[in-house]
């Protein structure tokens, strides 16, 4: 046997020895990160100003705020005051849409608890919810809600051209039972004024 066989032989015990562990995601961190990458979106888009809301993540449901401080903090994004959507990003979760159409599956649970808190925030702030997830290498998506909106007509003549999923939740609110799930992209093609007041 030849040294170099050997070496090889080492290495591969090397391996054996170490436990592989999978790297920890966090959560946290990711969703600050992806906040910041859709305000500056959002800011370039509409040439405003989005930044990332203080009330982000579990800081508003630890902190007792006034209803004048919540109006003003609903949603992981602060807006314009006359931006018709509060938003709620989501972001480090590995959800895949499809499983929407599964009878039973967690994933439907997950992203319909989504839509519950974006609209819990769009009602205290008497907004409509505007839910954004992003996961890593792929296309950002949206949830928009179809009915009881000030743009309905508008958003369903928009959709027909593009791709786009049309789904039913009657969860803890029932101000919006369909949602429109179609990407940031096209959503951002929209004119300005189905997103200002």
């Amino acid at each position: 046997m030849s040294s170099d066989e050997i070496q090889i032989d080492d290495i591969f015990q090397k391996l054996d020895d170490k436990k592989i562990r999978k790297k920890r995601i966090n959560s946290k961190r990711k969703g600050n990160s992806s906040e910041l990458k859709i305000c500056k979106i959002l800011s370039e888009r509409f040439n405003k100003s989005f930044s990332r809301s203080p009330n982000s993540g579990a800081f508003g449901s630890t902190h007792n705020l006034d209803k004048d401080t919540q109006f003003l903090l609903s949603g992981d994004v602060l807006s314009p005051k006359n931006f018709y959507f509060t938003i709620e990003n989501k972001a480090g979760y590995k959800i895949e849409i499809l499983n929407l159409f599964k009878e039973k599956h967690t994933h439907k649970n997950t992203i319909y608890s989504f839509l519950d808190q974006g609209s819990k925030d769009a009602i205290k702030a008497n907004k409509i919810p505007l839910i954004i997830y992003t996961k890593d290498r792929c296309q950002t998506i949206c949830f928009v809600p179809l009915t009881n909106h000030k743009k309905y007509i508008k958003i369903n003549d928009y959709i027909k051209n593009i791709n786009h999923m049309i789904i039913s939740h009657n969860g803890k609110n029932k101000n919006w039972p369909l949602w429109s799930i179609l990407s940031l992209e096209d959503l951002l093609k929209m004119e300005d004024n189905f997103f200002f007041d």
